[in-house]
């Protein structure tokens, strides 16, 4: 079967800011931006499929009180309306019902901000990530960087699980990875787990209409220089990933991914570097 191509945008919805030793061994002590990405990807037939959200300025509402206000204090955010991931679409020309899908990653503050602003569309993530997370209260999801009040209560009734979806080959190109799903039955989103951030987070590899090869990795790693250099985040950051071995392991994969085949575009979801790129 030939790979249907997509129309596809990579843009950021707010950012926060961090200095960069912390999600770079070795990196300098001055605060660094870390947009907050998301990908817009419109199908020929399918229609539109959003993969994560990005921050909204409910953000700044629901971490207004504790325990979610530790989440705003050590993570300071900045999201204006018309950066969210629905204004960016609706500057498309596009509507949020229009959204069929919502792929989450992983269920951390910052890549689900904005699931409320899509009323029609399914959210396709992870059950065993899910189940990880459901019986959790407010301040032990929050020692995982998930914010519960930013879930949709109705996400259940949403959902497409990614265990659920058919299995498909891997990509030639993402030898190293396994466990690869067929989002729409067509090849033209293959989803691929790259856990260690958290227990199953969910990559997605697609092409372009001008056929270029994306790969999009989430918090697998936090910038593209991470990736050619093979570096770690600090050993602080590392304390905070459900697996410190799979994470550096995952980086290890993307760096010789890149080397091997450097015309796959690799994207982090929080490198400064791609701003711009898929615009």
């Amino acid at each position: 079967m030939k790979q249907t191509r997509l129309r596809f945008k990579w843009l950021d919805a707010g950012h926060c800011v961090h200095p960069e030793f912390v999600t770079l061994k070795g990196g300098s002590f001055s605060k660094v931006e870390f947009p907050s990405f998301f990908g817009i990807a419109e199908h020929p037939d399918f229609g539109i499929i959003l993969y994560d959200t990005g921050y909204t300025p409910d953000f700044f509402e629901e971490t207004k009180g504790f325990p979610e206000k530790i989440y705003a204090l050590i993570t300071p955010v900045s999201c204006q309306k018309v950066e969210t991931a629905k204004s960016r679409l609706e500057a498309m020309g596009k509507s949020a019902a229009d959204v069929k899908l919502v792929i989450i990653s992983h269920f951390h503050g910052d890549h689900i901000c904005g699931l409320r602003d899509f009323p029609n569309a399914k959210f396709v993530f992870s059950k065993s990530e899910w189940d990880g997370l459901k019986n959790r209260n407010r301040v032990s999801a929050l020692s995982r960087g998930v914010l519960l009040k930013l879930i949709p209560e109705d996400i259940l009734k949403r959902c497409l699980f990614y265990e659920d979806l058919e299995a498909t080959s891997i990509p030639t190109e993402l030898s190293e990875f396994s466990g690869a799903k067929d989002l729409i039955g067509d090849e033209s989103l293959i989803i691929v787990p790259i856990p260690g951030h958290t227990h199953n987070q969910l990559g997605l590899w697609l092409k372009t209409e001008t056929d270029q090869k994306v790969f999009i990795v989430a918090d697998a790693v936090w910038s593209s220089k991470a990736i050619r250099g093979n570096t770690p985040p600090s050993f602080m950051a590392q304390l905070f990933m459900d697996s410190r071995q799979q994470y550096i392991e995952q980086i290890a994969k993307l760096h010789r991914l890149g080397v091997k085949n450097p015309e796959v575009k690799i994207l982090p979801s929080h490198c400064k570097e791609n701003l711009g790129i898929f615009a």
